[in-house]
């Protein structure tokens, strides 16, 4: 009874964090329209927005870094940008936070995925630009991107 308790609360947890990220599929959440473009500011005046990209690559034996870039408009000095790496089957498994004052607006940042406890297969960079127009905080969806990260085959020997 406790796991099928956990087994919810978990899949309850994933979709509200889909709903916040953007993610295509999930229609009636903030942000769950599916495009690729950013969600529109509160403001409709606002020129903030934000770009992630990742590439293709193998997931390697072991634990490793892997990177994405970011790019990144805010019409207020005071900004972050909240990273998240989605995996297969919807399941979060890295996660950053880009700071005005301690990071630039263009960049590349990474992540450390370990073999072991992640699968191949189909990932997604996504984020949230939150600015500050003191006393108000506008929230903009980041222009995610998808990545795929194939299993390393061993060679067979002879």
């Amino acid at each position: 009874m406790r796991r099928d308790r956990q087994t919810a609360h978990h899949a309850v947890a994933a979709v509200v964090l889909l709903g916040l990220l953007g993610l295509p599929g999930l229609p009636g959440l903030p942000g769950g329209s599916g495009g690729d473009e950013p969600a529109a500011a509160s403001d409709e005046t606002s020129t903030a927005w934000a770009r992630l990209e990742a590439a293709d690559g193998r997931l390697r034996r072991g634990c490793r870094d892997y990177s994405y870039a970011y790019a990144l408009t805010s019409p207020m000095p005071d900004w972050q940008l909240e990273t998240t790496i989605v995996g297969p089957g919807g399941v979060g498994v890295a996660a950053d936070v880009i700071l005005s004052g301690a990071d630039t607006t263009t960049g590349t940042k990474t992540f450390r995925l370990c073999r072991r406890t992640n699968e191949a297969g189909i990932y997604r960079v996504a984020g949230i630009l939150t600015y500050r127009d003191y006393p108000d905080t506008h929230s903009v969806a980041a222009q995610g991107d998808v990545f795929v990260l194939e299993k390393v085959r061993r060679k067979k020997r002879r």
